[in-house]
């Protein structure tokens, strides 16, 4: 077999095996039995010398001479040789083969490195203000006012007499003149300070720093005795609803969940089912028109709201107290903020909200224990307690940047000025507490808390404050004193609603029995600081027992409205109100306002839908 002829002339032509033509010798397909059939042909030829036939089938194809026989030949050979390694190897043998050729052809190709991915570089250019001051206590020479976008520029806006525009609020106001074309008769001997019956001794509170017509009768309550206080515009320190925008923190001028409830001021479609109406809405109007027309042009307001230069005297009863500028700033905001006016959105309003709230910032001393916003003695904490819940409020609902830090500090300065032992707040930090007092601190922590702003320590505040209730308290907690156990009207309803922020629940039999208590007692004729706590309570609680106290509450506020000349839209309940002398009209104005706005300001914390607004324990 050395080359292609011989390799013919031994194999001539393989004539193809008929079907009778087939070899005796049948040869297995397995490899093993091929093998054995070889390895006895092999003896048999050595014995014998005798060769076997081999019978292979071929086509019949002519030889051809020279090297094309010869490869072919080889050819032929190679893929013999193929199947049978492919037959006779191992399955292990087989896979290796072929992973190796895989991994031969793939290192062959050329892969580019991949190119690095680059983040692109964005530069955020923030503008700053031209002056960057510290907040911290400014004199007196303050610019007239402040631009109604922005809490950094100083430009003058003067506060202007707002008139209604549109036709349904013309229509609203005609309705308002229709229902009382005169003024109702006041009880000479009743005011908004009347209604607190005889409580025990050492509760009084009224006149606890033995000054006539002071702030401790304007603010402090008593228990046996009528009282009055300075009211803010929370209605309801928890998670409301509003809207608002503006520059926030995070640039997006958000509002906290807490305060979007407020963009329903003036929508009656969805105001009705609450309880409000028509005339109610518009007495709000009428209410905030105669504030905004009483801002001085610092941006401030006074008790004597006679200093005003829109006013010039022309409304009567003017407040005595005049010192406490913080305190009269902070509660003629809230009204705004209540119905969704803020410095950042209004329709009418920007400018004054902005004005004030700019008033408060610039007053604020800052130290140590964080920001300091208490009028001179005696109003202190009062002032001060106010004056965090507007800061608060404000940034709650526009999350402006500039008002962030003022209204954290407003809440630090709350935590360091609790009485440490007894857990209460009184007129000076650290002294011991009077449920007044209480009532406002716990409220501002509850608007911050609901702003957002983590407030350092509050849990164990609020513990304290807690156990401060519960030295006044009395029947379990369904009835408070002032300052020992006791059972003032208003000091009642500041503990119920302190209590169903701090999480009582409406199965809580002495929570019951506390608002079936103020539903016998029923809406004040003139304690208009026990009206602003226990609506507030009624209204959480809702059903039937808030639906006969809203009839009686809204009617008697939108009756006793003031409907002509300069005062129109106010409200003053007359001398037999311990908060009337001190606080003036603006005073009285302001709670009536808040009372009249509670449908919106929050949501019932009882209701299915609303979301848990307890502080945290």
């Amino acid at each position: 077999m050395s080359d292609g002829l011989s390799v013919g002339s031994k194999l001539k032509r393989a004539v193809p095996l008929g079907p009778g033509n087939r070899s005796s010798v049948r040869l297995p397909h397995s490899a093993e039995s091929d093998t054995a059939v070889r390895g006895a042909a092999d003896t048999v030829i050595l014995k014998t010398a005798t060769p076997l036939p081999i019978f292979i089938r071929v086509d019949e194809t002519p030889l051809v001479p020279g090297w094309d026989a010869r490869w072919k030949g080889r050819d032929a050979a190679l893929r013999v040789m193929l199947r049978l390694a492919m037959r006779e190897a191992p399955a292990w043998l087989a896979s290796m083969i072929v992973h190796m050729v895989t991994l031969m052809a793939m290192a062959t190709v050329v892969v580019n490195s991949p190119t690095r991915y680059k983040v692109p570089q964005r530069t955020i250019v923030m503008q700053q203000p031209e002056e960057k001051q510290k907040i911290e206590e400014v004199a007196e020479d303050l610019p007239d006012a402040v631009s109604p976008n922005t809490l950094d520029e100083d430009v003058p806006v003067k506060p202007t007499t707002v008139e209604p525009r549109s036709v349904a609020e013309r229509t609203a106001l005609a309705a308002g003149e229709a229902m009382a074309s005169a003024e109702p008769a006041v009880d000479a001997g009743i005011g908004l300070g009347a209604g607190i019956g005889p409580g025990p001794a050492g509760s009084e509170g009224g006149s606890v720093l033995g000054l006539p017509n002071s702030v401790g009768d304007l603010l402090a309550l008593t228990s046996s005795r009528p009282a009055s206080g300075l009211g803010t515009g929370i209605d309801r320190i928890g998670r409301g609803r509003g809207a608002s925008s503006g520059l926030g923190s995070g640039g997006n001028g958000s509002c906290s969940p807490a305060f979007r409830g407020r963009k329903l001021s003036g929508n009656l479609k969805q105001l009705l089912p609450e309880g409000a109406d028509a005339v109610s809405e518009n007495s709000v109007r009428k209410a905030l028109r105669w504030l905004a027309n009483h801002q001085l042009p610092d941006g401030s307001w006074s008790f004597d709201h006679s200093a005003a230069p829109n006013c010039h005297g022309a409304c009567r009863d003017p407040g005595k107290l005049t010192d406490a500028r913080n305190a009269a700033t902070a509660l003629a905001l809230l009204p705004f903020l209540g119905s969704n006016n803020t410095h950042k959105e209004s329709r009418n309003y920007r400018a004054t909200v902005a004005n004030g709230l700019q008033y408060l910032v610039r007053h604020m001393k800052v130290g140590p224990n964080g920001g300091d916003l208490s009028d001179p003695e005696p109003a202190g904490m009062y002032s001060h307690g106010l004056a965090a819940i507007a800061l608060c409020e404000a940034y709650g609902m526009t999350h402006d940047r500039n008002l962030l830090k003022p209204a954290r500090q407003s809440l630090e300065h709350i935590c360091w000025a609790q009485d440490p032992k007894g857990g209460g707040w009184r007129y000076q930090p650290r002294q011991a507490g009077d449920a007044s007092v209480v009532g406002w601190q716990l409220m501002a922590l509850k608007s911050g808390m609901m702003a957002g702003i983590e407030v350092p320590n509050i849990e164990f505040t609020v513990y304290k404050a807690n156990s401060f209730l519960d030295s006044v308290q009395i029947e379990g907690g369904a009835k408070y004193g002032y300052l020992t156990p006791g059972e003032g009207d208003a000091t009642t309803a500041i503990g119920l609603l302190c209590r169903m922020y701090s999480g009582w629940k409406k199965d809580n039999p002495v929570l019951q029995r506390g608002v079936q208590l103020l539903s016998r007692r029923g809406a004040s004729p003139g304690n208009m600081y026990y009206n602003y706590y226990a609506t507030q309570v009624m209204h959480h609680w809702q059903g039937e027992l808030w639906q006969n106290w809203n009839r009686q509450m809204r009617d008697q506020l939108t009756h006793a409205q003031a409907r002509h000349g300069h005062e129109d839209g106010s409200w003053f309940s007359g001398s037999g109100d311990l908060g009337a002398p001190t606080g003036g009209r603006l005073y009285c104005t302001a709670m009536a306002t808040m009372v009249l706005e509670v449908y919106y300001r929050h949501m019932p914390l009882y209701r299915e839908q609303s979301i848990d607004d307890d502080f945290p324990e």
